[in-house]
């Protein structure tokens, strides 16, 4: 962070354990910008703007924040529903005995977060930027939770926190509530447990510049919860507070004061990221994925990919798939049916194309959602897409011009931390490499390398889809050996598929390709071909089962080669 700053021609000066630096959100010149390098955060002391170096990028204009075709529309509750169902909280012996009696709140607490009762229900009134968006509902007799249907699920008591100061974070309302009686004032809560987390809470944590203090419940499902958290705000900032009973609220019941927690604070477990394993641990994680049968498959697209699955035995995170073949084989619109398959079990996906609009991706998902062409759309057809598409974790890396690698570094970056993005489409390597370089072949190999860190480092799976150079054999048919440039592709990549046309077919009105696995790293997939029956209205794949998947019994490792890996040969 202090480099960036200082590359736009920023001065910056060391005070202490922080850096002081001119503040270029209100251009300040008397050095309010405060940075701590440890924690990767700032905080400007006189406009406070806080946040991280994504944020500073994203202000100076150094990064391309992936964008949604089609946003998510939330309800909103009735406005003063939250007045309404307090004065019923007054009217009410029942619920004001549980809240005091069996939660320990003090009427303090209960009236500044404007707690209400409905027909059984506690309310938990969220705000947003001072606006009322949704309620959570706990039930006075058992343990039943519920919530608005349609409305944002955001950071409880998010309105009223100090973002310059350390932030604390629980699993539940309750928990929050207790800890901000406790003298914890700066005390959020997650609003959906410890189990998930919602992509839109990396916007608050994004803007906060002291460190997060995860308070989950001392339980598996909270301790798995409160490191899927840090890891996705960033471990260097994150810690876990270990606290003297289960939650907050169990701490103020047992009577717990808020010097016991302070110095559990002062003494908190730091993640650290897990590098370096014994064989033991190694083991059992084996033992686990042999018994769930999961050993070496990565995610299984749709039974109507039940060839492609066996072919590939599943997109695998940490790897990157080269997609090839000739012009206009079909290759891109193949990969997008990939990707439309995997937002079917909503998994994050992210699309860069420099040859395709992501409107025109859109319009080809619409068509693969709608079995039909785009043009034949009714109005209800197009509503229907919209709904869906709006509620899925697509987004697209907007490409203008040029693309440089150290911005597509930053994009996966903020898009892994913001959305937890899982699978990459990029189309096309060669748009992405240094073209200035005389040595072609010098800067793929470099770009290859770069993309197999990120792969690595983000726990990716990238469809890179590569062009052919000119074909090294007599069959007319594109072999991995031809891919344009560089040997790197070849031997970086885990994966490689070949997409070819069957020319004689469509002499006869028939639309089929012929996808070709000429290579699979992990034994968990054995190669082969399967032919696809294209649907020129749908511009959807199926799967030909008059042509058997060829199963490749014998790889063919060349010099050079990386031990384990298989490399196939027709």
């Amino acid at each position: 962070m202090i480099n960036y700053i200082q590359s736009k021609g920023i001065e910056v000066k060391r005070e202490g354990q922080e850096y002081r630096a001119n503040c270029p959100f209100c251009q300040e010149t008397k050095g309010h910008l405060y940075i701590n390098p440890e924690k990767g955060v700032f905080y400007c002391h006189k406009c406070s703007n806080a946040g991280n170096i994504w944020k500073l990028k994203k202000h100076f204009g150094d990064i391309v924040e992936p964008i949604r075709i089609y946003k998510e529309k939330f309800k909103t509750p009735q406005p003063k529903l939250d007045e309404i169902y307090k004065n019923n909280l007054k009217n009410s012996k029942a619920p004001q005995d549980y809240l005091e009696r069996e939660r320990g709140f003090n009427k303090e607490a209960i009236e500044y977060f404007k707690l209400g009762f409905k027909n059984d229900y506690i309310t938990f009134p969220y705000y947003k930027n001072g606006l009322l968006v949704n309620f959570k509902y706990r039930n006075i007799h058992k343990k039943d939770f519920r919530r608005e249907q349609g409305c944002e699920s955001t950071i409880y008591n998010m309105d009223n926190i100090d973002k310059s100061q350390d932030v604390i974070v629980t699993e539940g309302e309750a928990d929050c509530i207790a800890a901000w009686q406790m003298g914890f004032k700066n005390t959020v809560s997650v609003s959906i447990g410890a189990g998930a987390i919602n992509d839109s809470w990396m916007n608050f944590f994004e803007n906060c510049a002291g460190n997060i203090y995860i308070a989950y419940d001392n339980d598996e499902k909270g301790e798995l919860g409160a490191k899927k958290l840090a890891e996705r705000i960033g471990i260097a900032r994150c810690f876990r507070i270990k606290l003297p009973f289960k939650d907050f609220n169990e701490c103020l019941m047992s009577g717990v004061k808020k010097e016991e927690i302070d110095l559990l604070i002062n003494n908190v477990f730091s993640y650290k990221p897990g590098k370096i394993k014994h064989a033991t641990q190694v083991i059992v994680e084996l033992e686990e994925d042999i018994k769930n049968g999961n050993c070496g498959k990565g995610w299984l697209l749709s039974e109507e990919w039940k060839s492609l699955n066996t072919m590939l035995g599943g997109l695998r995170h940490s790897e990157v798939t080269i997609l090839t073949g000739e012009t206009a084989s079909g290759k891109t619109t193949f990969a997008i049916n990939i990707m439309n398959d995997l937002l079917k079990f909503d998994k994050s996906v992210i699309i860069l194309s420099s040859e395709m609009s992501a409107a025109k991706i859109m319009s080809k998902m619409f068509s693969m959602y709608k079995e039909k062409r785009i043009n034949d759309f009714s109005d209800d057809d197009l509503k229907e897409c919209i709904q869906y598409y709006s509620k899925k974790n697509l987004f697209f890396i907007d490409v203008h011009g040029e693309l440089k690698m150290e911005e597509l570094k930053d994009c996966l970056e903020y898009a892994k931390s913001k959305y937890n993005i899982e699978f990459v489409l990029i189309d096309h390597l060669h748009f992405l490499i240094d073209r200035t370089k005389e040595n072609q072949a010098q800067a793929i190999e470099l770009f290859m390398i770069d993309i197999v860190k990120i792969t690595h480092k983000l726990l990716l799976h990238i469809i890179l889809i590569a062009h052919p150079g000119k074909l090294n054999n007599t069959s007319g048919i594109v072999d991995m050996n031809d891919l344009r440039g560089s040997s790197a592709i070849k031997q970086d990549s885990d994966n490689i598929m070949i997409v070819y046309r069957d020319r004689k077919k469509e002499e006869e009105g028939m639309h089929q390709i012929v996808v070709d696995v000429q290579k699979v790293r992990d034994p968990a997939g054995i190669g082969g071909k399967q032919r696809y029956d294209f649907n020129v209205n749908s511009q959807t794949y199926k799967e030909n089962n008059d042509f058997r998947t060829t199963k490749r019994k014998v790889p063919s490792v060349p010099a050079g080669g990386i031990s384990g890996e298989r490399q196939y040969r027709s």
